[in-house]
């Protein structure tokens, strides 16, 4: 059986999608040898014409942070990799297969209805790791999202798929709702936590651990990502005594780095570390003691996943996809606003009452690996559970 997975954007720049398709893919290929498995991409000239189209979707400037594409094919072990240089070159590769399995982002799902046709396709599954409806909206990027993704446009989109698969239940339930008809799963992504955690063995960066409470946070340095939510944290925290027990680590890229870099000028206990590729993030983790996250809006957040490995408590906004993985009181706390959030990281850094072991065990027990790949390859193979 031939299954496709398939994203406009080449698959060497980082993220957290990238990561995901890369490890579904090559796992597997190797628990189930009898599948042909293909990543398939726009080529870097085609991709960037739809990259100029997303940024105008996104009011700015998108960057994307390639990493070494020998590398990463030589990962792949048995795993095709196709770079579709046209349209037409991608409507070849994609009708070859037995299934194509999507993000559902807006372009992808214009491109598989208008430019390649469903009517060439056997069968299409939409992943719905962008979130179909923001619960915050801070900017207007993220109101105009809402418009588009809860329209009769994007319906019609996205309808010609034969199944969906969701990662939370906010979505599983809306979309049950949108489309009764469709067969609709939600499964979590799966996860190596113990080769991720073997990564921090191989591959080390430079990070000092000091003798203060690490606190990291990782993504894009977004409005999205609440990167301005996390300068009023610092702030907050470092003009208290407890700011002298602290040291923020900072990881990730985009519109605020210039805001973290003067926030690094102005306190001596902020860190910020730059963009960490794929292999060297996991000794990141290893090297904190807390995982902060001010996301306004996710599906499912891999970084959770990551820092679990490592056992480290995580402190988010109380909001879908991060509500699936973070349980009050277990491995972290959800807080419903920022006032709330510094208050509780606050406690957690007087008296820390999470053992990383159990976090560590509860993760590993809750998202079972093999469990996940196994209902993932009934859903792509048609024999679902």
């Amino acid at each position: 059986m031939k299954i496709a997975f398939f994203n406009y954007l080449l698959l060497e720049y980082g993220g957290g999608l990238a990561k995901y398709f890369i490890e579904t893919a090559t796992e597997l290929q190797k628990l189930y040898p009898g599948l042909d498995i293909s990543l398939v991409t726009l080529d870097e000239r085609l991709g960037k014409k739809f990259q100029f189209l997303y940024s105008l979707y996104f009011l700015r400037k998108n960057s994307f942070y390639k990493e070494d594409t020998n590398r990463l094919k030589t990962q792949l072990g048995n795993v095709h990799y196709y770079n579709a240089r046209s349209i037409s070159e991608l409507r070849k590769i994609l009708n070859s297969q037995d299934v194509v399995y999507s993000k559902n982002d807006l372009l992808e799902a214009f491109i598989l209805k208008c430019l390649i046709g469903y009517k060439y396709l056997r069968c299409v599954i939409y992943s719905f790791h962008t979130p179909i409806y923001y619960e915050q909206t801070p900017n207007i990027q993220s109101k105009v999202h809402n418009i588009l993704y809860s329209s009769y446009v994007y319906r019609f989109l996205i309808s010609g798929a034969q199944k969906f698969h969701v990662l939370n239940s906010f979505d599983e339930k809306l979309l049950k709702i949108k489309f009764p008809d469709k067969h609709i799963q939600k499964i979590y992504n799966p996860f190596n936590f113990e080769g991720f955690r073997q990564k921090a063995q191989l591959y080390r960066t430079a990070i000092k651990k000091k003798n203060r409470i690490h606190i990291l946070w990782v993504g894009r340095l977004t409005k999205e990502k609440g990167a301005d939510d996390l300068l009023k944290i610092i702030n907050s925290i470092n003009a208290t005594k407890y700011g002298e027990n602290v040291q923020w680590n900072i990881a990730g890229a985009g519109e605020f780095k210039k805001q973290i870099v003067q926030l690094q000028e102005k306190w001596s206990n902020v860190s910020y570390l730059g963009y960490i590729p794929n292999d060297y993030i996991a000794y990141v983790y290893k090297k904190n003691d807390i995982f902060i996250s001010t996301s306004k809006f996710e599906s499912f957040p891999y970084s959770f996943l990551e820092a679990l490995s490592f056992g480290l408590p995580i402190i988010s906004y109380n909001i879908h996809g991060c509500n699936e993985i973070v349980v009050n009181n277990v491995n972290g706390f959800l807080v419903p606003d920022i006032n709330k959030f510094i208050y509780q990281l606050t406690l957690v850094i007087r008296n820390n009452p999470f053992s990383r072991p159990f976090i560590k065990l509860h993760a590993q027990n809750k998202f079972k690996k093999k469990v996940l790949y196994e209902k993932l390859y009934r859903l792509l193979t048609n024999n679902e559970i």
